[in-house]
């Protein structure tokens, strides 16, 4: 808690590395936030910070989307 409270965070410890994470992985590949936050294996933080990705599927989608409206879908 006082790392996060000396950055300015009001969150724990805890909720500032999810935070990181979030960012980093809307970011950058997630080899590189693996590799930054110490995973042995690019699998666990998939698995411990996979959920944080869910909206890039909404991203995802409504950008389909918006290709097959304008018939830009490149198929």
């Amino acid at each position: 808690r006082p790392l996060a409270a000396g950055a300015g965070f009001p969150g724990s410890f805890h909720s500032l590395r999810h935070f990181y994470a979030s960012v980093a992985l809307s970011a950058v590949p997630e080899a590189s936030v693996s590799k930054v936050l110490g995973h042995a294996k690019r699998s666990t933080t998939t698995d411990v910070y996979g959920h944080l990705r869910e909206s890039d599927a909404s991203t995802v989608a409504v950008a389909v989307s918006v290709a097959v409206k304008r018939g830009t879908a490149g198929l």
